[in-house]
């Protein structure tokens, strides 16, 4: 179902644009910068990164996108209206000021409505994540804009966010899941990716490690002694360099690395409170 109305949704905006010949081709080139036009001019573009690499936008109206790894988004501009649907991962928009043209993200069922600021996006299997780094933004339902769900919806009345909160809407019933408001230097670590690191501060060790193998093609894994302990992690690290961070955690924390690999040969290095064994034997 939630395919079914990414499509309908693609199809409401590119269906115009496809039909007048102003749909633009798709760039080849990773992080273009093109040349913005004076005004909204007409554009329709598919963007994706690969699994293990970020990518750089900027869309015709000066606005830009970072798209984290993995992330695939559909940019839809009209003389009107400044539409982007996120289709997977997350993304990191900068929105160009202009109040006659309103810059819309569509994710799931939810859409965030934003004048000038910056704030991302995370399209998850089941819900969407809003986090507001500059500015604010207004949160609806896409029931707003005249899109058939063919359910009742959830909240018609718009909702703002400001910097530094977070929400997460369920793409299914529109039911708000949580929502946070984080300081400011936690606010900058949640977008560290952008610049190519990760960033912890006293984060539990079992949510850094997620979040690393998130980038890495190298694996982390905590033996259950690890877990147990309840340690944390602080440091900024290069998305890539999984060695760096294996080495803090086993200097910091008294921990041993043993390299192995899953069973598709995918590497892993599992931290444990024990020695290796067979290499302590030699």
């Amino acid at each position: 179902m939630a395919w079914i109305r990414i499509r309908s949704l693609i199809l409401v905006f590119t269906l115009p644009l496809l039909s007048s010949g102003a749909a633009d081709a798709p760039s080849p080139v990773q992080g273009a910068n093109h040349a913005a036009a004076p005004d909204v001019a007409s554009a329709n573009r598919f963007y994706s990164a690969g699994p293990h690499e970020r990518r750089f936008i900027r869309t015709l109206d000066g606005s830009t996108i970072w798209l984290n790894f993995g992330a695939s988004v559909l940019v839809a501009f009209t003389t009107d209206t400044r539409s982007v649907i996120m289709l997977s991962g997350e993304a990191l928009f900068t929105v160009k000021h202009d109040t006659q043209h309103p810059f819309r993200v569509i994710s799931g069922r939810s859409v965030a409505e934003d004048v000038g600021t910056v704030f991302s996006v995370t399209k998850k299997p089941t819900s969407s994540a809003f986090l507001v780094a500059e500015g604010e933004i207004a949160v609806f339902d896409s029931t707003r804009l005249g899109f058939d769900t063919g359910k009742i919806p959830a909240y018609m009345e718009l909702a703002e966010f400001r910097r530094g909160e977070r929400v997460e809407i369920s793409d299914e019933s529109g039911a708000r899941l949580n929502h946070s408001v984080l300081t400011d230097d936690a606010v900058s670590r949640a977008f560290a990716w952008k610049d190519g690191r990760v960033r912890f501060a006293e984060t539990p060790l079992e949510d850094a490690v997620a979040e690393f193998n998130q980038y890495s093609q190298i694996k982390i894994q905590l033996a259950p002694d690890v877990q147990q302990r309840g340690l944390r992690a602080s440091g900024s690290f290069a998305l890539d360099d999984t060695d760096s961070f294996v080495s803090s955690m086993a200097h910091v924390w008294g921990l041993h690395a043993q390299p192995s690999k899953g069973p598709d040969g995918t590497p892993i290095i599992l931290l444990t409170s024990e020695p290796d064994r067979k290499h302590s034997r030699r």
